[in-house]
């Protein structure tokens, strides 16, 4: 993966966290039902899970690449939770998910992306090469 490429959905992933936590914040300081319930829970419809989607299988098989992803997927389940509960009106109970919960997936989002962002900057070491003696070579044909 390219580096840009990588930085795009590193970027997106951070941007969708921002924006979920932001968005059910409000939500949950403001008294009104608010219906985020479907539009949260998909976690394609962002734009890192968009871009994640859309990757090679063996860009997205890679460990650390597919935890994010994995996250990002319980993080929206955990956005819907307290949505569905801000959809009930009741906002104490969308609090203590938001702020337990939601909290928790959003930490380990940050550490996957960071664990991601260490993996893709690391310098990359060539295999050494195994260099056959003389008589090894001779002998094995």
């Amino acid at each position: 993966m390219s580096l840009s490429t990588f930085i795009e959905k590193v970027i997106a992933a951070q941007g969708c966290q921002r924006h979920w936590q932001n968005r059910l914040e409000v939500a949950i300081q403001s008294d009104a039902k608010v219906f985020l319930v479907e539009e949260s829970a998909d976690y394609h419809r962002c734009p890192f899970g968009c871009k994640t989607h859309g990757m090679p299988y063996m860009a997205r098989a890679q460990p650390e690449v597919e935890a994010a992803i994995l996250i990002h997927s319980a993080f929206h389940i955990a956005a819907s939770k307290v949505a569905r509960k801000l959809a009930l009106g009741q906002h104490a109970a969308a609090k203590q998910i938001f702020d337990g919960e939601f909290a928790d997936l959003s930490r380990d989002l940050t550490v996957a992306l960071n664990r991601w962002k260490a993996v893709a900057f690391a310098p990359k070491v060539a295999q050494p090469v195994q260099i056959m003696p003389r008589v090894a070579a001779a002998a094995a044909r």
